[in-house]
Order: C-alpha cells, then structure tokens, then sequence
C-alpha cells in the first residue's frame, strides 16, 4: 500500500539526491571530477585547510599547503561559505543546503533549508548557540544541530541590486552579504535608499534592527556622499569599522567614534591630497586584514617587465606585468605607516586576458581576493578559473598552487594533462600533473630584452629616457592556434598565424612539456598567414620530422591548395611540398616522412565545384599522390581516433556519423548513424568502444561487430557530451547529465587497478536524533550494510518501518533486515535485498515524527 511516507521521501529528495549521487559514483564504471573550479573561500581547521568552490567541489591539505587533493560533496551546486567555529566546520551551498563538518572537512552532514525560487544562501556565521545565514531576501536563526528557529526580513536588508554574473555569483568577493557577530549581535551591510551603502545592528534574537550607520555618518565623514560600510573586524581588541577605505574605532554601543589612524585624511578617498600621497602605480586597495593584533592591507605595484605584444594584440590582454603583496601596519606614534610586509609576489606565468572578463586575468584576480590566514605563516589568495596562491613563509616567496584556462588539448598520461587557452590572440599553455586538481600556465621570462623608450621636446632634443624589460613570450602576437604537438618526453611545437607580416618569430618550441615556450624563426616555417581561411591539419612526429600541412579553407581562384611541410624536431631545418592537386588536406596518418596518408576534401578535376572526401596515398612525401578510397560527398572531419594500424575511427560535423577506415580491406565503414542530426564522438576508455552525443551514450555490445550498440551505463540520467579526448584509463569531457552542470570533467576508469582517484568523502544522512553512513557496497546484489548513530531518544529496532520503492509503494517489512554489532547509540544496519529486482529503494526509519530514508540502488 503507499502511506504518507512518499511525502517525506519527495520532501527529502533535494537533499538526498546529492548522497544518492555521491554514493552512485562508487558503484558505477566511471569517477567522475569537475575539471574548472571558481574559488569561492578557504577556511582552515587545527589540521587542514579546505579552499572551496562551485561545483560542490573543495580542495584539502592536510599538510600546510605542501599537497592538494580534490574532494567533493555534490556534484551540483555552489559551496558559498564555510567557517570554523572551535574546530567544527559549518557552511552552506548557495543553493539551500546546510553542512557540518566534525572531522576537519573530511565527513559532512548535509541538510536542506527551502529557499523561494530566485533566493539564495549568501553568507553564514556563528555565535556559542546559534548559527545565522543570510539570503538574498532575510536572516535565519538555527540551532546548532540545524535546527530552524525564526528569521527577519525587512526592505533595508534584501539585496535588491543583485545579479548572478560570474563577478557577483562565483567570486570570492561579495559586496552586499556581509555579515558579522560581535558582543552578542548581528552587524550587517544593508541598503539605504536602494544603495548598499550602510549597515544595521540586529540582536541575537532576530527581534529588532538598528539602522544605526544611516544617523553617524556627520560624527565620522565629511562627505556624506561617500559613506560605505565594506568590513567589521576586531584589532588589540577594540571594534574597528571599514567605511570606505578608512578604518574608525567604536565602542560596544556604536555611540563613540574616532578615526584609527592618526592623520584623519590617511588612505581617505576624500582627502583632495589622497593622490599625492598613494600616488599610481603604487596604490593601496580598501581591504584590511588582520591577524593577531597586526593589521595589514592589500598593495599592488608595477615590474619593470612588459609583455611584448603588437598593437592590436595589446588591447586584448597584456601589456605591463605587475606584481603585488601585503603592506603591514607599523603602530610608531606619529610616524606609523604601512611598509612591505617580506616580499611581493611578481608573475612570471603568462596568463592572459579571460575574453568575457575583459581585461582580468587569473593572476590578476589574486590581488583583489581576500588574503587567508593559517596560523601565523601561511596566506592564501584564491580566485576563479581553480586559481590558488600561497606563501608558506610569511610572505618571503610565493607559490601559485594553480591557474587554468583553455580547453583540453592532450593527456599524456592517466596523471597529466595538457590545456590550450586557444582563442584569437588569447594563447598559452596549462599544464596538470596530479590528475587534473591543479594546473600551472606557461612561464614568462626565458628571452628578455632592454627597451629603451625616448621622448622629445617642442626643439627636438631628447628630455626622457625610459627602460623596461620586454618578456618575449609573444604569445599575443598571434591569431588563434594552428598547430599545437606535444610527445610523452615533453618535446612540444607551437605554432599560429602571426598579426604582423613581418613578424620575426614564426613558432616556439618546449622541451619540459610545456612549462616554458621558447620562440624562435625558422625560414620559412609558416603556420597560415593572416587570414581566417587558413586551416591547418594535425602534427606528427615520425622518425624525428614534423610533419603538418596548410590549406586554404575556402576555395582560391576555385581551388584548393595544400603546403605540406616537413621540419626537423630541433626547428633547424624545413621544407615544403606544395601539391598539384585540388584537395584540402584535413588529417595525415604517417608511416614515414615519405610515406603517409592523407584525409582529404578533393575537388573534382571535371567539375572543380563539386566536393568529395577521399583518403589519398603518398609515397614520395606529397609529390605524387593517389586517391586509394572516395565518398562521393564533403566530410568535415571534428574527431579522429588511430586505434591501430590498421583501424582510424573518425567523426564528421556536417555528417554526424561514425566512420572507420579499415587499411586492410582498403575501405570505409559506417559504424554508427544517429536518428537525429546531433554531432556524436567516439571515445575509447577500458577497453571500451563508446559513443557520446547529445543525450546520448552507447557502448558497443560485440567487440567482433563494431556496428552493434547499446545503452551504457552512465550513473544519473543520460549524459551530453560537447567534445572528449582520451587515453589509456582516462578521459576529459565537455559535458552535462540531470545533476551535473555544464563543464570539464575527468573520466576515470574504477576498475582499472592503475587508476589513482581522489578520496571520497563520507557523506551522512542527516536529522537531528539520526545518522547514516553512506550504504555500501553500491550497486548492491545481495545485501546491503548502512552504520547508524542515533541519539537513544527511540528504540532502533521498532523505528525500522521497512522498504519502499521510489513511488512510495511499501515493498516489505523488515523480515530481511538484522543489526549487526549494536551497542549504545550505533549499530550496522544490514538488509537482504536479493529478492527484490534491480532499481531505486529507500530504508525508511520513523522516529520522533520523522521519517528517515536511506537510499539503496540494487544493480544485478
């Protein structure tokens, strides 16, 4: 019969969805791990600290900031806040959910809070009896077992500004939210005529408000225009406010103020001599920081390094290198000031600008973050694109821990992975060895030059002389990227068409797998020229040659034509083969330099406007060639696979199939054709043949017959696939499923006992009298076993109500449920599912006027 407990189990599906989605991944073919994380906050515990983001996704040291690994409580959603209230962890997820830590970010319970649609979890804080989160709209008060109590809401406090731009929604820093307790209540940053210019006073109880700030701002600015409240903190314990970017003292009753410092117009916006005093490029930011009783500020300053890039690609990024630290406050009477505290950190990685950000960078994103402390010597920045600086000595030298940008390239191995920031005059190199938890950008600085800038006055004599060191790194010189190769040893060829004709460096070159590019000519080398109906086909190395070809992409004259090149690995010498065919040249397979093939769209010598895909055989390196395989219409290449010698899988953009080409048999074969003209990719991943798509996900079911194909597995709902590479036991995928939002993900395989993952978190099913461990083994086949806590408000045993499918239809009683090892408070819950078909079920536990479900997946 269904009772009313499908109520409960529908109620609780927000929340248990993520477990059930955690606990999946341990029983499926694959582990999944987003790729880009956008840093929203970091927080430490005696033991480790945790830098946390989007994507439900946190990293954890566990060693000072010595190693990182990458854990993860949900798959979707953003993890906003979490603090550290005597070593236990509290947070919260944008999206309503509620989370505890009792074990240093190791375990998490999780639970649920409903928001209206279109309101968010901003902030969180906590006081010795409650914990208080800010929405968008209200405060709500909770006990610390999560417990609500009440809330207040009022206009002054709805952020009635707020947009959900990647500034606002996943940056570290957010301008309205802020909330505070000290001495027993609330101070928080709210509107004042439909600016969030000032801040209110609310008592612990959420019973009253105080727009205190709105009736001060004569006792403490002169400019009332001006007023700002940005920050609250406590130093050699007085309360100190952050209006602007000056900081005032204040009593316990907000009654009595007074400057901090002790020239009124210090680091004031509204001193008419503010200029003259923080003069640029030096200039201070408004973000205080304290730790201990020392006080500290953001500052930002200017190398005398310029990235060398032209004219039109300095208005995509680039341009002068900076650099940037914190200052720390020296309390010496009259003559107290900020001074470098150690020593800056100076960018020597290329990063250049993000297209939809402007002109920030990654790094330079890291200035304006918060500064984190951990103990007394180690402070953090994090910031988007999974960006994460760290010094562990007090600022002496700095570490950026990791940066990324761009789009997977390559996997040279099951740990290490190649991105390529590829867009038009956005180009660097990004480089992960962990497995895809951090990544390191290109290096700057490997060839420098003296520039030696000169002006003259009205008569012609010179009056100044400037210096810089330009950075050839050059980057920024070129359009998007036309060949990009890297082997396993690390040798690298980088090449793209330049802005500049006469541009003197044509490619670079690495030989540490990309962690540093060096520019060189090589006569005649050329990658395309300025025009964007250039292609190039791919790279490769045979027997110590490069070889690549350029075509034109549309027709010339009504013509194809095709440069093959050939250049030897060390760039010291080259040449070119321009064939006498109509073809476009879109792949090469190589046997040696002299003989290759090559996938083509051919002309027709008869009617040169009528297209055909042919794969065409060389002998003699392109000089004489011949068409050993044609059909008889276009085939746009977006994917291609060697699986061996003898087999080329390949799929098509204007013809989403998929092909092979079997040498032996001198032939092409239709593996695959989906029913809907949605672009599909091959993928090859423990010793499976898969075919990913758009809603779409097959494996194929006879290794002896590749046109068979079947559902695969895939762990929730069906997934979307925007592009994939692949090799060996792992893969990097563009794609979406039901819970997972848009991104990169790595795929690895679980059973392959070479494959290293990240370890999983603990997940507990959580109420306030119960808990459960995830249930394992998952999928089940015969039993099932879930650890218990609960507080003995109840009797375990006669709480048990029994099996229910996901319709809430009762299956069974507990007749095939036992515990194990029952002692005060715990036991191990055990069920005997082998009766019950293959599906979804939940282990329903009623008790204090609610009901528990434990979600079990039996898969046979």
């Amino acid at each position: 019969m269904k009772i009313n407990i499908i109520k409960s189990i529908k109620l609780k599906l927000l929340v248990t969805i993520f477990f059930v989605f955690r606990i999946f991944l341990i029983g499926s073919d694959f582990n999944l791990m987003p790729i880009n994380i956008h840093f929203t906050g970091t927080v430490s515990t005696s033991k480790n600290i945790i830098v946390y983001g989007d994507n439900g996704s946190y990293l954890l040291s566990s060693d000072k900031g010595s190693m990182w690994k990458q854990y993860s409580m949900s798959n979707f959603g953003t993890i906003r806040k979490i603090i550290n209230s005597n070593d236990t962890l509290w947070g919260i997820f944008s999206e309503g959910l509620l989370i505890r830590s009792l074990n240093h970010g190791l375990n998490w319970s999780i639970k649920e809070n409903k928001l209206v649609v279109g309101d968010y979890f901003t902030n969180i804080v906590a006081s010795d009896k409650y914990i208080y989160i800010r929405t968008l709209n209200e405060i709500r008060r909770f006990d610390k077992n999560f417990n609500y109590i009440n809330s207040i809401s009022d206009p002054i406090l709805k952020d009635t500004l707020y947009t959900r731009t990647i500034m606002e929604s996943l940056s570290i820093f957010s301008f309205f939210n802020k909330m505070y307790f000290d001495n027993n209540k609330l101070i928080v940053k709210c509107n004042s005529r439909n600016k969030r210019n000032g801040f209110a006073v609310i008592d612990e109880n959420l019973s009253n408000i105080d727009t205190i700030s709105f009736n001060i701002k004569d006792k403490i600015y002169t400019n009332q225009s001006g007023f700002s409240f940005t920050d609250f903190f406590r130093l050699k314990g007085e309360n100190i406010f952050q209006i602007n970017s000056n900081i005032y003292k204040t009593n316990i009753d907000l009654t009595k103020w007074q400057y901090f410092f002790k020239d009124t117009n210090f680091i004031n916006h509204n001193d008419p001599y503010f200029s003259q005093k923080w003069p640029s490029p030096d200039y201070i930011t408004s973000n205080f920081y304290t730790n201990s009783n020392d006080l500290f500020i953001n500052h930002f300053t200017y190398t005398n390094k310029k990235m060398r890039v032209s004219s039109y690609g300095s208005s995509k990024g680039g341009g002068t290198v900076g650099k940037f630290g914190l200052k720390k406050y020296e309390f010496n009477g009259s003559n107290s000031s900020f001074n470098l505290y150690n020593n800056y950190f100076e960018n020597t990685y290329y990063t250049p600008a993000v297209n939809y950000l402007e002109d920030n960078t990654p790094i330079t994103e890291l200035y304006y973050a918060n500064n984190f402390y951990y103990y007394d010597s180690i402070i953090i920045k994090t910031s988007y694109f999974k960006s994460l600086l760290q010094s562990r000595d007090n600022c002496k030298t700095w570490e950026l821990v990791s940066c990324l940008n761009g789009t997977p390239k390559l996997i040279l191995n099951d740990s290490t992975y190649i991105f390529v920031n590829d867009n038009d005059y956005l180009n660097d190199i990004y480089r992960s060895e962990d497995y895809g938890m951090t990544f390191k950008p290109t290096e700057i600085g490997l060839d420098t030059l003296l520039n030696i800038q000169t002006r003259k006055d009205s008569t012609g004599k010179i009056d100044t002389i400037s210096k810089s060191i330009d950075t050839l790194t050059y980057f920024q010189e070129f359009q998007k990227v036309s060949v990009f190769y890297m082997d396993n040893s690390g040798r690298s060829l980088w090449g793209a068409p330049s802005y500049l004709s006469d541009f003197k460096y044509n490619c670079a070159f690495s030989n540490d797998g990309g962690k540093r590019f060096k520019f060189t000519n090589v006569k005649n080398l050329n990658f395309g020229m300025n025009y964007t109906d250039f292609i190039a086909s791919n790279v490769i190395n045979v027997d110590g040659t490069y070889i690549f070809s350029i075509s034109n992409s549309t027709k010339y004259n009504n013509k194809y034509i095709s440069v093959i090149r050939f250049a030897d690995t060390s760039l010291k010498s080259e040449g070119k083969w321009i064939l006498d065919s109509l073809i476009k040249i879109q792949y090469i397979i190589a046997q040696n330099p002299a003989h290759f093939f090559m996938l083509t769209t051919s002309q027709d010598s008869l009617n040169i406007d009528r297209n055909h895909f042919q794969i065409r055989e060389t002998t003699d390196s392109g000089k004489t060639h011949f068409a050993i395989c044609t059909i008889e219409r276009d085939l746009l290449i977006d994917q291609i696979y060697e699986h061996n010698k003898d087999s080329v899988f390949f799929t098509c953009s204007n013809t989403p199939n998929l092909f092979m080409y079997d040498r032996k048999r001198n032939v092409i074969d239709t593996l695959y054709k989906p029913s809907k003209n949605n672009s599909i990719k091959i993928m090859y991943l423990g010793n499976m043949f898969y075919i990913c798509g758009q809603n779409t996900f097959l494996e194929n079911s006879d290794r002896n017959d590749l046109t068979k194909w079947q559902p695969a597995k895939w762990d929730y709902g069906t997934p979307s696939f925007e592009s994939v590479i692949f090799k060996g036991n792992v893969a990097l995928a563009k794609l979406s499923d039901s819970l997972r939002p848009l991104n990169y993900y790595r795929i690895m395989v679980n059973k392959s006992s070479d494959v290293k993952e990240e370890t999983k978190p603990e997940i507990l099913y959580y109420t306030n009298h119960f808990y459960s461990s995830a249930p394992y083994p998952l999928p089940s086949v015969n039993s099932v076993t879930a650890k218990i806590s609960y507080d003995m408000s109840f009797d375990l045993w006669e709480a048990i109500d029994g099996i229910y499918d996901v319709n809430g239809e009762k299956l069974e009683g507990k007749k095939n449920i036992i515990l194990k090892n029952q002692s005060k408070a715990y036991a191990e819950l055990v069920w005997n599912c082998a009766s019950v078909p293959n599906g979804n079920y939940f282990i329903v536990v009623n008790h204090n006027g609610i009901s528990d479900c434990i979600p079990v997946i039996v898969g046979k």
